[in-house]
């Protein structure tokens, strides 16, 4: 995926593109998750306690429905992180370097969850505050205080 200015205005929304299904591999996902989600709920213990399926997918069943369904109704809205990916000084890949500064911008560091170069398998919190921990020493480092 990616994020690009909108405009220069920064309280205009940035222009997201999440690229979700871009692969086969990403088509196969979904389908498979799909197909695992409902093995589950109808086995016992859990056949007597689900009524219905719920939403889109509740009435898919071939592939080429379960991929609109998907792609229809699948979004982020809980905890995005790694839109601005950390890697190593030096790597041309990457929007800031180890010590949090934004490549090619002059004193601009990044201190969230968008720096997690992959999705933390966790709550997003833990990560942040050890990045936040990590970055207060990092611009003390720099201002020489202690």
């Amino acid at each position: 995926g990616s994020v690009k200015l909108a405009s220069s205005d920064p309280f205009t929304f940035p222009l997201m593109d999440s690229n979700y299904f871009a692969t086969a591999f990403d088509l196969f996902t979904m389908r498979e998750t799909v197909k695992a989600a409902r093995q589950f709920v109808t086995a016992s213990p859990w056949r007597d306690l689900v009524n219905e399926w719920f939403g889109a997918m509740g009435a898919v069943e071939t592939y080429a429905e379960i991929v609109a369904a998907a792609r229809d109704s699948v979004l982020t809205i809980w905890h995005p992180t790694s839109s601005a990916r950390m890697s190593p000084k030096g790597a041309r890949h990457g929007v800031v370097d180890p010590d949090l500064l934004v490549k090619h911008v002059a004193g601009l560091r990044v201190v969230d969850a968008s720096v997690c170069p992959a999705i933390p398998a966790c709550h997003t919190t833990a990560p942040v505050y050890i990045l936040a921990e990590r970055a207060s020493a990092l611009i003390k480092a720099a201002w020489y205080l202690k």
